[in-house]
Parts: C-alpha cells; sequence; structure tokens
C-alpha cells in the first residue's frame, strides 16, 4: 500500500494544487538530502574524526589546558565532544597553521567521493557561530545568525543530544552544511537563559578587546580563530548564576 497521496491527487497541506506541483518535490528532495548524509557524510565526519585524532588523543589534555582552562575539571561529556570538534576544525588556525580538517582535504581529498569533496571544502571553511534559535522539531534547529549578523537562517541537524533551550534563545554551535540543512558535531553552547542581545553584545566586546590587544581581526575572522570565546562566555554565564551564602 503506498503511504501518502499519489502525485496527481490534492496536496496535504491544502494549497488546493495537485501533489506533484505542491509539495511532493520538496518532500523528495528531503528524504535525498537525508539519503546523502547518511551515505556520505556521515562516513566522512567519522573519518575526519579518526584522522584528526590518532595518534594526538593524548594531546586533548595539552588542547583543553591551553584553550579551555575556564572548563572545570574533570571535563562532562558533552566537553570532551565540543574538544574532539575543536581538534578537528579549529586546532592550529589560531597561531596560523593548518587544522586537521585541512590537512585531510589535502592528503585524502583525491581519494573522495565527488559529493565528499563539496562538503569537505565547506567543512574547511565553517566556524563556530552565535545563532538565535526560531524553532525546534527534536534534534533539528531551526537557527538564525546573530554573530555574525549575516541574517542567514538554517536548519541543523545535531548529531548529539541538545541542551534544553527554549526558542529565541542564543546557541553556538558550527554548522556544517550538507545542502540546505547543516550537522552539527558536539552539542550546541548554551547560555543559561541569557538574552540573545546580551551574548551577542558580550561577543562584540571579547572581539574589540581581541583588536586592542592583540592583532586586527574582522568579527568573522575572530570567531572562526577563537571559537571558544562562546565556550568561555557560556562558563561566565553559569559562574555569575553561583548564589553566594
Amino acid at each position: 500500500m503506498r503511504d501518502g497521496p499519489g502525485r496527481k491527487q490534492p496536496c496535504p497541506c491544502g494549497s488546493g494544487r495537485k501533489y506533484k506541483r505542491c509539495c511532493l518535490p520538496r518532500q523528495q528532495g528531503r528524504l535525498e538530502e537525508i539519503r546523502r548524509i547518511s551515505s556520505q557524510a556521515l562516513p566522512l565526519l567519522r573519518a575526519l574524526t579518526e584522522y584528526a585524532l590518532r595518534g594526538r588523543s593524548g594531546a586533548l589534555k595539552a588542547v583543553a589546558d591551553r584553550y579551555f582552562p575556564f572548563w572545570p575539571r574533570p571535563l562532562t561529556g558533552e566537553q570532551q565532544e565540543r574538544l574532539i570538534e575543536f581538534a578537528v576544525f579549529d586546532l592550529g588556525l589560531y597561531d596560523g597553521t593548518v587544522s586537521a580538517a585541512q590537512e585531510f582535504a589535502r592528503e585524502r581529498g583525491p581519494l573522495l567521493t565527488l559529493v565528499q569533496r563539496e562538503y569537505l571544502t565547506r567543512w574547511c571553511d565553517s566556524g563556530m557561530r552565535l545563532w538565535t534559535l526560531a524553532g525546534r522539531e527534536g534534534r533539528v534547529l531551526t537557527c538564525g545568525s546573530l554573530v555574525p549578523a549575516t541574517g542567514e537562517t538554517l536548519d541543523v541537524i545535531c548529531l548529539r543530544e541538545v541542551p534544553p533551550v527554549e526558542a529565541g534563545a542564543p546557541l553556538a554551535l558550527r554548522a556544517l552544511q550538507t545542502g540546505a540543512r547543516a550537522l552539527c558535531l558536539a552539542p550546541p553552547v548554551t547560555f543559561g537563559g541569557r538574552d540573545a542581545d546580551d551574548v551577542a553584545a558580550a561577543i562584540v566586546r571579547r572581539h574589540h578587546d581581541f583588536v586592542r590587544t592583540r592583532r586586527i581581526l574582522g568579527v568573522e575572522e575572530f570567531v572562526r580563530r577563537c571559537g571558544w570565546v562562546f565556550d568561555e562566555e557560556a562558563c561566565a554565564t553559569a559562574r555569575q548564576r553561583i548564589i553566594l551564602p
């Protein structure tokens, strides 16, 4: 038996148009994207993670000590996942060298499928961003870019459990684009109920302090190279919530 309406039947969205002329193409596009994610994107992410951690798993403690000293020890499972994501995509960028993802692209790129090479090109240029949550359906988050303020809206599929967060709240994540949607490897960074504009202003202040004391970078390049500022701001939020006796 067929599930759903036939191609020539009225579209269930209520538009009055035939299904094949209305929602069917979008539905087929979603199914095709899901197939590409399962067969192309997820195996690529596994290979990237294995490559980044090959012979370096013992060095992750040093990475945490240098870039994430504000995290209480021992690290939580979510923080360890964030650290692995950092090791794949960010480690080396602050010092002006290349990331493990960029090394992987140079070394293994010719062995990948065309679709995987396209994914990897996008992912190597991806960085952490501050987003505002516009909506949520399970692990699919509809997000609007806040810092940088590009006006971009994107559906992001989170591969890990998503912390409780309400619509309109700020969250930081790396969106690895796969087409109309994107993947998020690590759990999003949340800010404990703070207003989105307040968190955005705090990140902009951190950018201004960086430019004044270290080097001149635009805000997009700043959050690209120094993505840990979101984690540090989240920790500052947690400290502010501690009530002294």
